[in-house]
């Protein structure tokens, strides 16, 4: 590795990391050499302001979209990489609070390119701020890559007792059950439908 070699920037909130999420590694692993997988909102409990343009974005930061926090998503992604037999040596996770951006980049290299798998007008809007910035940003609609997955889905399911586990690597379910996430993400569930 090189002081000037670029890095693919993967940036997600990963609640929880899916085989959506899984395919985009592979995805990204075929046309860079190295890759920086930047969790965003790290910590679920800072609740952290959007700038004005993204404020539609706000309920992204509450808790209940948010039941993991930085290092439980971080087992999530190396165990799912391990078990996918992925050369890790590529690889590289750190928290990235975006909408802090000027602190987000402190924790990434200064050769990167972005990569946004886009599903929804949020990723859309994200890329044009991240241009904005100046940022080389590269969009990538979700379904070039997979079928499309949403952790918003998934907690969804795990909150309603329907089948889930199909959607995630086995070492991300093993690990939400190990950490009693189930009843955790049913908790959050309930606590926002008596809001």
């Amino acid at each position: 590795m090189t002081a000037n070699e670029i890095f693919a920037i993967y940036p997600g909130r990963f609640q929880p990391f899916h085989n959506g999420h899984l395919n985009g590694v592979k995805y990204l692993l075929e046309r860079e050499e190295l890759l920086v997988i930047a969790i965003v909102n790290p910590d679920p409990l800072e609740q952290t302001r959007l700038p004005h343009d993204m404020s539609f974005a706000e309920e992204r930061l509450e808790l209940q979209m948010n039941p993991f926090n930085y290092w439980e998503r971080y087992l999530m992604i190396k165990s799912a990489i391990r078990e996918a037999g992925i050369n890790s040596e590529r690889i590289y996770i750190v928290p990235a609070n975006v909408p802090e951006f000027s602190k987000a980049v402190r924790f990434l290299p200064n050769s990167r390119r972005w990569y946004i798998f886009a599903k929804d007008d949020f990723d859309y809007r994200k890329a044009r701020d991240l241009k904005d910035r100046g940022e080389e940003v590269i969009i990538i609609p979700v379904e070039r890559v997979c079928v499309a997955i949403s952790s918003s889905e998934i907690r969804k399911k795990i909150a309603a007792g329907e089948s889930w586990k199909s959607l995630v690597p086995k070492p991300v379910s093993e690990i939400i059950e190990n950490i009693d996430g189930i009843a955790r993400v049913e908790r959050l569930a309930r606590s926002k439908g008596n809001e």
